[in-house]
């Protein structure tokens, strides 16, 4: 009786393993990208803000790629400076193609 008992616990773990997968493996799979790196929500209306995080940049008169001279740079501008014309990868990488 114990022995059928462990049994059919085993079999209903099997069966809720396999219909329940875990999401670690899909998290380990993400490729992070340089956007993300920068922290940048290109989703949202409320990204570029007159702040200084880190007091590396400033916002100024510059709105072009070719304006920049990093990457970084582009990065902080397109997050954080209004007005921008800062053109974007597909993978949401400020300036990627220009800085390669």
């Amino acid at each position: 009786m114990l022995k059928k008992l462990i049994f059919i616990a085993l079999v209903a773990l099997a069966v809720w393993q396999f219909y329940n997968p875990s999401i670690e493996p899909e998290i380990s799979k993400a490729k992070p990208t340089i956007a993300s790196f920068f922290d940048m929500d290109t989703h949202s209306s409320n990204r570029r803000s007159h702040t200084k995080p880190h007091g590396i940049f400033e916002c100024d008169n510059r709105q072009l790629c070719t304006e920049m001279t990093t990457q970084a740079e582009a990065a902080y501008f397109y997050q954080h400076c209004p007005n921008q014309k800062i053109a974007l990868d597909p993978d949401g990488t400020p300036c990627g193609k220009y800085f390669e």
